[in-house]
């Protein structure tokens, strides 16, 4: 029996950037540009996600302001300057503040984790990576990050 599609044609076709299918048991299936496995999203209008998880590995980056995340059991706060990292398949929520502005990155890192050469990847991201002020490579990693949203929107994938 041929399953149903999560999306139908007309809808692919009216969000060719991707966009999010969420199913009732908070599963979140998300779509990518074409030859791409990275989606990027600069949020400016104070919005949230109750629980759900998906394949991608998130990362937020709040720009302005100050946004609250929930993965599995423990409570972030985050403001400008800070990045959390989300491992695939945790589930998570956000909330973000009046006045807040955010980068969200999520990528698919599933292909990477094949590589042997990238094997320890795999359990670096097996849990949150919350990388705060005072972190001593929260700044270099916060720069990096924004230099590839950076280029990837400067390819016109956006």
């Amino acid at each position: 029996m041929k399953q149903k599609p999560l999306v139908s044609q007309e809808d692919k076709e009216q969000f060719h950037m991707g966009f999010r299918v969420l199913k009732e048991d908070q599963h979140e299936f998300i779509t990518y540009p074409a030859n791409t496995s990275i989606r990027i999203w600069h949020g400016v209008i104070p919005d949230s996600y109750d629980a759900h998880f998906h394949s991608a590995v998130e990362v937020l980056i709040p720009t302005r302001g100050e946004l609250h995340a929930a993965v599995e059991k423990r409570q972030y706060r985050l403001v400008e300057g800070e990045v959390l990292i989300i491992p695939a398949g945790c589930t998570h929520s956000l909330k973000m503040e009046e006045g807040s502005e955010r980068e969200l990155m999520l990528f698919e890192m599933n292909g990477v984790f094949t590589l042997k050469e990238f094997g320890a990847f795999r359990q670096m991201l097996s849990r949150p990576i919350y990388l705060d002020l005072e972190h001593p490579v929260c700044a270099a990693a916060r720069e990096k990050l924004m230099e590839v949203i950076a280029v990837y929107r400067s390819q016109s994938v956006l």
